[in-house]
């Protein structure tokens, strides 16, 4: 629930600042020993690496710790709709010693015309080198928690996981994806965190971790 406050504060302070009732879509990366915070609104402030309305990249530092950061975050028109919501959030990030980066992709101006239950599936994957979590919201309501620990300290390990989670929720609302990692030591984490409207349907996991990752390698080489 605390996770979620934070995710919805900065989306509802970013409507008030515009005078608006629909905020743009907003993606946050908080170093949690720190509270070293990075904001990237969509078509915003920080957003000047993708321009494409819907789709979000921040590629930098959190802090001293998190030296290395390349993540984006989709979500509609690029990805899904107001009534059809489809998100993804994928990112590789590489740590000097131990700490934990907690990234969140919210944004609301969602749709449901029929007021009943919003059921989405999370689809969770990539490698790790410490512990990594992964939670979905619509509005307050937690959908699911996928949760993968190091099973071989100080080795990095692939991980791979798939929920569902269904609430109420009226006309308009919001969804956040929330994925919290923790290192024990210098290392790097990958993952792609999608959430998607039918049960079965992986349309954007992997295929954002693979165009990531060959980006970073081209950026950071230079």
């Amino acid at each position: 629930m605390k996770k979620f406050i934070v995710a919805l504060g900065v989306v509802v302070a970013l409507a008030l600042a515009s005078g608006s009732s629909q905020a743009a879509a907003v993606l946050t990366l908080r170093d949690l020993v720190t509270s070293t915070t990075v904001t990237v609104i969509d078509d915003g402030a920080g957003d000047v690496l993708n321009t494409t309305p819907g789709a979000i990249t921040f590629a930098g530092s959190v802090g001293s710790n998190w030296w290395i950061n390349v993540s984006t975050g989709l979500t509609k028109p690029v990805s899904g709709s107001a009534t059809a919501p489809s998100m993804d959030l994928n990112s590789t990030d590489v740590s000097k010693g131990a700490g934990q980066l907690e990234i969140t992709l919210s944004d609301d101006g969602f749709l449901n015309p029929s007021l009943g239950e919003i059921g989405l599936s999370l689809y969770f994957g990539g490698t790790a080198i410490g512990d990594i979590s992964y939670e979905a919201f619509v509005n307050a309501t937690s959908l699911d928690v996928l949760s993968f620990s190091n099973p071989s300290l100080p080795s990095t390990y692939a991980f791979s996981g798939t929920g569902y989670g269904s609430a109420s929720a009226g006309s308009p609302y919001s969804l956040s994806q929330i994925v919290t990692i923790t290192h024990f030591g210098a290392g790097a984490s990958s993952f792609d965190a999608a959430l998607v409207p039918e049960p079965g349907t992986m349309v954007l996991l992997g295929s954002g971790l693979i165009g990531l990752a060959g980006w970073s390698r081209k950026k950071f080489r230079q």
